[in-house]
């Protein structure tokens, strides 16, 4: 149903299909305080949970669709790799960058983070009571955090992470991994794979903060292994990445070439667009962008190189 409505451009129905169909979830709307006027909204883990119970649904938290399947049938969706993400997550929250961002410096976010941790400290040496599922009590393990850099980076208050590379060669550099020493002082030379670079890179790497996120508090884990906690997200950063910078690299090569005429940079941009919405109309394909621009190929002058501003 969640895939089909954003095929269509419905997914504000979303939420009202489910309800007409018997399948909304009437989880109780819990309120936080993270420093702001008003208070936050959140979808507390024990409601959710214990909700699924009451309605003797709490099978669904358990039961997969097949890994291993590659193909989906009317009965079993498969493995959710390029469908809508809400059909196999749970929300807990959201907030917009806007409401933690600027002169705030995180802070209301790094609250709701805390209120997350304490729900997962509680759900790990408490469990969480069960009414109806012959279990009666189920604890919750948190593995690990995975997100794209940007929020690793924010929620776990990193100190080394991506955006720390030092390019100019002049400054002293703080560290482009939360794993490891690549780019501190000693560690310039990140760049050698090698594998004895690599061990040496790793051995006795401080931790990557000044203060203990909560998150890596709310549960009991080996100093070795609080770090290794927040897992970057694979395919982010390939797509948002990578891919990003290799589409805009491509792009920026057919105006170079002037494979569709001689035109201005900004008209260029217009018939790649419309080549783009026409070949995603072909190929049943949705096309999650409204233009193309220099901004968004990070080509703001021609001595620029081409990197996707995608995040």
């Amino acid at each position: 149903m969640a895939s089909r409505l954003s095929r269509t451009g419905h997914e504000n129905r979303f939420v009202n299909s489910l309800s007409d169909y018997g399948l909304a979830a009437e989880i109780p709307l819990s309120f936080v305080d993270v420093g702001l006027k008003e208070t936050h909204p959140i979808l507390s883990i024990k409601d959710t949970i214990q909700c699924l119970d009451d309605a003797g649904k709490l099978d669904i938290l358990f039961q997969g669709n097949g890994t291993r399947k590659r193909k989906s049938t009317e009965d079993v969706p498969g493995c959710n790799m390029i469908g809508n993400s809400i059909v196999t997550r749970i929300l807990w929250s959201v907030m917009l960058a806007r409401v933690y961002g600027g002169k705030r410096k995180n802070k209301p976010l790094l609250k709701m983070i805390s209120h997350l941790s304490m729900e997962l400290s509680e759900a790990f040496h408490q469990g969480i009571q069960l009414k109806q599922h012959h279990l009666g009590r189920i604890y919750l393990v948190p593995i690990s955090m995975k997100g794209d850099w940007p929020a690793l980076a924010k929620i776990g208050s990193l100190t080394r992470h991506f955006g720390r590379l030092v390019t100019s060669g002049k400054s002293v550099g703080k560290g482009i991994c939360h794993l490891c020493q690549a780019d501190r002082p000693g560690f310039e030379n990140w760049h050698n794979l090698t594998y004895d670079n690599m061990v040496k890179m790793h051995d006795n790497a401080p931790f990557p903060w000044t203060e203990e996120p909560s998150l890596v508090a709310a549960i009991p884990l080996n100093d070795c292994d609080k770090a290794a906690f927040f897992r970057f997200d694979i395919f982010h950063a390939l797509h948002k990445g990578f891919m990003g910078d290799i589409a805009a690299n491509a792009t920026v090569c057919l105006y170079d070439q002037a494979v569709f005429g001689d035109l201005s940079f900004e008209n260029f941009c217009e018939v790649c667009f419309a080549e783009f919405k026409t070949f995603c109309a072909k190929e049943s394909k949705t096309l999650h962008m409204s233009g193309l621009s220099r901004t968004l190929l990070g080509f703001g002058t021609s001595s620029d190189y081409p990197t996707a501003k995608l995040c």
